[in-house]
């Protein structure tokens, strides 16, 4: 029976359960609110990001179509 109580005594209350995961809950959106505003703030710079990108593959297609490669081994 004493071992029991020993074990039992760091087991938290149900109130104090319910005060800690509401706390946590809290920090949990402030973090979430956060990141919602930085992302905010560089989703431009990722739209430009993504449209540079999508003209260098453009301009690579071009390129290779316009410039064939010459195979490394031709059988004469």
């Amino acid at each position: 029976m004493q071992q029991s109580m020993e074990r039992n005594k760091d087991v938290p209350t149900t109130e104090e359960f319910i005060e800690e995961a509401l706390e946590l809950n809290f920090l949990l959106v402030r973090q979430q609110e956060y990141f919602c505003q930085k992302l905010s703030h560089i989703t431009p710079y990722l739209t430009t990001s993504d449209q540079l990108t999508d003209k260098a593959i453009d301009h690579r297609t071009e390129f290779n179509d316009l410039n064939p490669r010459i195979p490394e081994f031709i059988e004469w």
